[in-house]
Protein backbone atom coordinates (compact mmCIF):
# COMPACT_ATOMS: atom_id res chain seq x y z
CA UNK A 1 0.00 0.00 0.00
CA UNK A 2 1.44 3.41 -0.96
CA UNK A 3 1.91 6.06 1.73
CA UNK A 4 0.19 8.75 -0.37
CA UNK A 5 -2.44 8.72 -3.12
CA UNK A 6 -2.22 11.65 -5.53
CA UNK A 7 -5.52 12.21 -7.31
CA UNK A 8 -4.74 13.97 -10.58
CA UNK A 9 -7.77 15.38 -12.43
CA UNK A 10 -7.80 16.24 -16.15
CA UNK A 11 -11.00 17.31 -17.85
CA UNK A 12 -11.16 18.33 -21.53
CA UNK A 13 -7.54 19.47 -21.75
CA UNK A 14 -4.13 17.87 -22.25
CA UNK A 15 -2.10 21.06 -22.59
CA UNK A 16 -0.36 21.08 -19.22
CA UNK A 17 -0.68 17.50 -18.01
CA UNK A 18 2.92 16.69 -18.96
CA UNK A 19 4.20 19.43 -16.64
CA UNK A 20 2.11 18.10 -13.76
CA UNK A 21 3.37 14.55 -14.25
CA UNK A 22 6.98 15.76 -14.54
CA UNK A 23 6.66 17.53 -11.21
CA UNK A 24 5.40 14.29 -9.65
CA UNK A 25 8.29 12.35 -11.16
CA UNK A 26 10.67 14.87 -9.53
CA UNK A 27 9.34 14.40 -5.99
CA UNK A 28 11.92 13.68 -3.30
CA UNK A 29 9.40 11.39 -1.58
CA UNK A 30 8.87 8.26 -3.67
CA UNK A 31 6.31 6.08 -1.88
CA UNK A 32 3.15 7.32 -3.59
CA UNK A 33 0.69 6.35 -6.28
CA UNK A 34 -0.88 8.59 -8.92
CA UNK A 35 -4.48 8.05 -9.95
CA UNK A 36 -5.07 9.98 -13.16
CA UNK A 37 -8.77 10.56 -13.74
CA UNK A 38 -9.59 12.03 -17.15
CA UNK A 39 -12.12 11.97 -19.96
CA UNK A 40 -9.43 11.17 -22.53
CA UNK A 41 -6.59 8.72 -22.98
CA UNK A 42 -3.06 9.95 -22.24
CA UNK A 43 0.19 8.24 -23.19
CA UNK A 44 2.02 7.36 -19.97
CA UNK A 45 4.89 5.43 -21.57
CA UNK A 46 7.37 8.15 -20.52
CA UNK A 47 6.38 7.79 -16.86
CA UNK A 48 7.28 4.19 -16.10
CA UNK A 49 9.09 5.45 -12.99
CA UNK A 50 5.75 6.59 -11.58
CA UNK A 51 3.13 4.31 -10.08
CA UNK A 52 0.28 5.62 -12.25
CA UNK A 53 -3.20 4.25 -12.76
CA UNK A 54 -5.41 5.93 -15.34
CA UNK A 55 -9.18 5.96 -15.02
CA UNK A 56 -10.94 7.17 -18.15
CA UNK A 57 -14.52 8.24 -17.63
CA UNK A 58 -17.14 9.89 -19.80
CA UNK A 59 -18.82 11.10 -16.65
CA UNK A 60 -19.29 14.68 -15.57
CA UNK A 61 -16.67 16.52 -13.51
CA UNK A 62 -18.70 15.90 -10.34
CA UNK A 63 -17.72 12.20 -10.45
CA UNK A 64 -13.97 12.78 -10.59
CA UNK A 65 -13.36 13.27 -6.87
CA UNK A 66 -15.72 10.41 -6.06
CA UNK A 67 -13.84 8.00 -8.35
CA UNK A 68 -10.49 9.15 -6.99
CA UNK A 69 -11.44 8.63 -3.36
CA UNK A 70 -13.00 5.22 -4.07
CA UNK A 71 -9.82 4.03 -5.81
CA UNK A 72 -7.25 5.60 -3.49
CA UNK A 73 -5.02 3.02 -1.82
CA UNK A 74 -3.72 5.33 0.91
CA UNK A 75 -5.32 7.17 3.81
CA UNK A 76 -3.41 10.33 2.81
CA UNK A 77 -4.99 11.94 -0.25
CA UNK A 78 -3.30 14.75 -2.15
CA UNK A 79 -5.33 16.50 -4.84
CA UNK A 80 -3.86 17.87 -8.06
CA UNK A 81 -5.33 19.66 -11.06
CA UNK A 82 -3.79 18.98 -14.45
CA UNK A 83 -2.60 22.58 -14.95
CA UNK A 84 -0.71 22.97 -11.65
CA UNK A 85 2.79 21.96 -10.57
CA UNK A 86 4.17 20.58 -7.30
CA UNK A 87 7.50 21.65 -5.84
CA UNK A 88 9.89 18.67 -5.35
CA UNK A 89 9.49 18.70 -1.56
CA UNK A 90 5.67 18.79 -1.57
CA UNK A 91 4.86 15.12 -0.89
CA UNK A 92 7.71 14.76 1.61
CA UNK A 93 6.31 17.70 3.59
CA UNK A 94 2.76 16.33 3.47
CA UNK A 95 3.78 12.86 4.59
CA UNK A 96 5.89 14.15 7.49
CA UNK A 97 3.09 16.42 8.75
CA UNK A 98 0.43 13.71 8.61
CA UNK A 99 2.75 11.15 10.21
CA UNK A 100 4.08 13.24 13.08
CA UNK A 101 0.96 15.21 14.05
CA UNK A 102 -2.72 14.48 14.55
CA UNK A 103 -3.76 16.37 11.41
CA UNK A 104 -6.74 15.68 9.16
CA UNK A 105 -6.41 18.50 6.62
CA UNK A 106 -3.48 20.45 5.18
CA UNK A 107 -3.57 23.50 2.92
CA UNK A 108 -0.25 24.78 1.59
CA UNK A 109 0.63 28.13 0.10
CA UNK A 110 0.91 28.72 -3.67
CA UNK A 111 2.81 30.88 -6.12
CA UNK A 112 0.94 32.16 -9.18
CA UNK A 113 2.36 32.14 -12.67
CA UNK A 114 1.35 32.65 -16.27
CA UNK A 115 3.82 31.61 -18.92
CA UNK A 116 7.31 31.44 -17.40
CA UNK A 117 7.29 29.75 -14.01
CA UNK A 118 10.38 31.76 -13.03
CA UNK A 119 8.13 34.81 -12.81
CA UNK A 120 5.79 33.18 -10.28
CA UNK A 121 4.58 35.60 -7.60
CA UNK A 122 2.88 35.57 -4.22
CA UNK A 123 -0.76 36.58 -3.66
CA UNK A 124 -2.84 36.70 -0.49
CA UNK A 125 -5.43 34.50 -2.22
CA UNK A 126 -3.04 31.58 -1.98
CA UNK A 127 -3.36 31.56 1.82
CA UNK A 128 -7.12 30.89 1.86
CA UNK A 129 -7.57 27.45 3.46
CA UNK A 130 -10.11 26.39 0.82
CA UNK A 131 -8.36 27.77 -2.27
CA UNK A 132 -7.17 25.48 -5.07
CA UNK A 133 -7.46 21.70 -5.04
CA UNK A 134 -3.74 21.40 -5.80
CA UNK A 135 -2.97 22.93 -2.40
CA UNK A 136 -5.18 20.54 -0.42
CA UNK A 137 -4.32 17.25 1.27
CA UNK A 138 -6.74 15.35 3.50
CA UNK A 139 -7.20 12.15 5.45
CA UNK A 140 -9.35 9.81 3.35
CA UNK A 141 -11.50 8.78 6.31
CA UNK A 142 -12.79 12.34 6.67
CA UNK A 143 -14.33 12.19 3.19
CA UNK A 144 -15.87 8.72 3.26
CA UNK A 145 -19.14 9.81 4.93
CA UNK A 146 -19.69 12.46 2.23
CA UNK A 147 -19.15 10.30 -0.86
CA UNK A 148 -22.73 10.53 -2.13
CA UNK A 149 -22.83 14.31 -1.65
CA UNK A 150 -19.48 14.72 -3.42
CA UNK A 151 -21.02 13.30 -6.60
CA UNK A 152 -23.30 16.38 -6.79
CA UNK A 153 -20.61 19.05 -6.29
CA UNK A 154 -20.21 20.81 -9.67
CA UNK A 155 -18.07 23.74 -8.43
CA UNK A 156 -16.23 24.83 -5.29
CA UNK A 157 -14.84 21.34 -4.76
CA UNK A 158 -11.96 22.79 -2.75
CA UNK A 159 -14.40 24.55 -0.44
CA UNK A 160 -16.41 21.34 0.00
CA UNK A 161 -13.32 19.35 1.04
CA UNK A 162 -12.46 22.06 3.57
CA UNK A 163 -16.01 22.02 4.95
CA UNK A 164 -15.77 18.25 5.42
CA UNK A 165 -12.68 18.79 7.55
CA UNK A 166 -14.39 21.55 9.56
CA UNK A 167 -17.43 19.35 10.11
CA UNK A 168 -15.22 16.56 11.46
CA UNK A 169 -13.54 18.91 13.95
CA UNK A 170 -10.15 17.57 12.91
CA UNK A 171 -6.88 19.46 13.29
CA UNK A 172 -6.25 21.72 10.31
CA UNK A 173 -2.89 23.03 9.14
CA UNK A 174 -2.92 26.08 6.86
CA UNK A 175 0.79 26.47 6.27
CA UNK A 176 2.56 29.43 4.67
CA UNK A 177 5.04 27.00 3.11
CA UNK A 178 4.88 27.26 -0.70
CA UNK A 179 4.49 23.79 -2.23
CA UNK A 180 2.32 24.45 -5.30
CA UNK A 181 2.56 26.52 -8.46
CA UNK A 182 -0.87 27.72 -9.56
CA UNK A 183 -1.05 28.28 -13.31
CA UNK A 184 -3.24 31.08 -14.68
CA UNK A 185 -4.41 30.72 -18.27
CA UNK A 186 -7.45 31.27 -20.47
CA UNK A 187 -8.75 27.75 -19.86
CA UNK A 188 -9.00 28.19 -16.10
CA UNK A 189 -12.54 27.21 -15.18
CA UNK A 190 -13.11 30.32 -13.06
CA UNK A 191 -11.72 32.69 -15.72
CA UNK A 192 -13.32 31.27 -18.85
CA UNK A 193 -16.76 32.69 -18.03
CA UNK A 194 -16.52 34.46 -14.70
CA UNK A 195 -20.20 35.39 -14.47
CA UNK A 196 -21.47 31.84 -15.06
CA UNK A 197 -18.82 30.38 -12.78
CA UNK A 198 -19.73 32.74 -9.91
CA UNK A 199 -23.42 31.83 -10.16
CA UNK A 200 -22.58 28.12 -10.27
CA UNK A 201 -20.29 28.60 -7.28
CA UNK A 202 -23.08 30.33 -5.36
CA UNK A 203 -25.54 27.53 -6.19
CA UNK A 204 -23.11 25.01 -4.76
CA UNK A 205 -22.64 27.09 -1.60
CA UNK A 206 -26.42 26.94 -1.11
CA UNK A 207 -26.25 23.16 -1.63
CA UNK A 208 -23.50 22.93 1.01
CA UNK A 209 -25.68 24.82 3.49
CA UNK A 210 -28.16 21.94 3.32
CA UNK A 211 -25.43 19.40 4.13
CA UNK A 212 -23.42 20.96 6.94
CA UNK A 213 -25.19 22.10 10.09
CA UNK A 214 -22.41 22.19 12.70
CA UNK A 215 -21.02 25.53 13.86
CA UNK A 216 -17.62 25.63 12.12
CA UNK A 217 -18.74 24.91 8.53
CA UNK A 218 -21.88 27.06 8.94
CA UNK A 219 -19.78 30.05 9.98
CA UNK A 220 -17.47 29.63 6.98
CA UNK A 221 -20.40 29.14 4.60
CA UNK A 222 -22.14 32.31 5.74
CA UNK A 223 -19.01 34.37 5.09
CA UNK A 224 -18.35 33.05 1.59
CA UNK A 225 -22.06 33.23 0.69
CA UNK A 226 -22.11 36.94 1.52
CA UNK A 227 -18.84 37.67 -0.28
CA UNK A 228 -19.94 35.75 -3.40
CA UNK A 229 -23.45 37.24 -3.41
CA UNK A 230 -22.07 40.77 -3.31
CA UNK A 231 -19.37 40.04 -5.88
CA UNK A 232 -22.12 39.00 -8.31
CA UNK A 233 -24.17 42.10 -7.47
CA UNK A 234 -21.31 44.62 -7.53
CA UNK A 235 -20.10 43.44 -10.93
CA UNK A 236 -23.56 43.84 -12.43
CA UNK A 237 -24.15 40.13 -13.01
CA UNK A 238 -27.34 40.40 -10.95
CA UNK A 239 -29.16 43.73 -10.56
CA UNK A 240 -31.30 42.58 -7.64
CA UNK A 241 -29.77 44.00 -4.42
CA UNK A 242 -29.20 41.45 -1.63
CA UNK A 243 -31.52 41.50 1.37
CA UNK A 244 -30.92 44.10 4.08
CA UNK A 245 -29.42 41.64 6.57
CA UNK A 246 -26.68 40.74 4.11
CA UNK A 247 -25.58 44.37 3.85
CA UNK A 248 -24.85 44.23 7.57
CA UNK A 249 -22.92 40.99 7.09
CA UNK A 250 -21.04 42.59 4.19
CA UNK A 251 -19.69 45.38 6.40
CA UNK A 252 -18.29 42.77 8.77
CA UNK A 253 -17.18 40.03 6.40
CA UNK A 254 -15.94 42.43 3.73
CA UNK A 255 -13.47 44.20 5.98
CA UNK A 256 -12.70 41.03 7.93
CA UNK A 257 -11.68 39.39 4.63
CA UNK A 258 -9.65 42.48 3.67
CA UNK A 259 -12.07 43.31 0.84
CA UNK A 260 -12.90 47.01 1.35
CA UNK A 261 -13.11 47.50 -2.43
CA UNK A 262 -15.94 44.96 -2.59
CA UNK A 263 -17.78 46.86 0.15
CA UNK A 264 -17.30 50.21 -1.63
CA UNK A 265 -18.22 48.82 -5.07
CA UNK A 266 -21.39 47.20 -3.69
CA UNK A 267 -22.63 50.41 -2.06
CA UNK A 268 -21.84 52.46 -5.17
CA UNK A 269 -23.72 49.94 -7.30
CA UNK A 270 -26.70 50.08 -4.93
CA UNK A 271 -26.90 53.89 -4.91
CA UNK A 272 -26.51 53.98 -8.68
CA UNK A 273 -29.52 51.67 -9.10
CA UNK A 274 -31.48 53.65 -6.47
CA UNK A 275 -30.88 56.97 -8.21
CA UNK A 276 -32.05 55.52 -11.51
Amino acid sequence: MPSISVLLFAYNRKDFLKDSLNSLASQKFKDFEVILISNFSFDLSNYTNLNVRQIITDGIIENYIYLGIKNAGSDIIVFMDDDDIFLPEKLEFIYNEFSSKNIGYIHNNSLFFSGNIKNASYRQLGRKPDFNMSSISVNKNILMRYLEQIKKVSAAQDTFIYLCALDNSCNILNTSTVLTYYREHQKNTSRNNYCSWLKLYLNNIVYFQNIFDSRRPKKHLKRIYVITRFTIFSRGFDKTPPEFIYWIYLLFFGFYSVRPLLVLRSFLKYFKLTIK
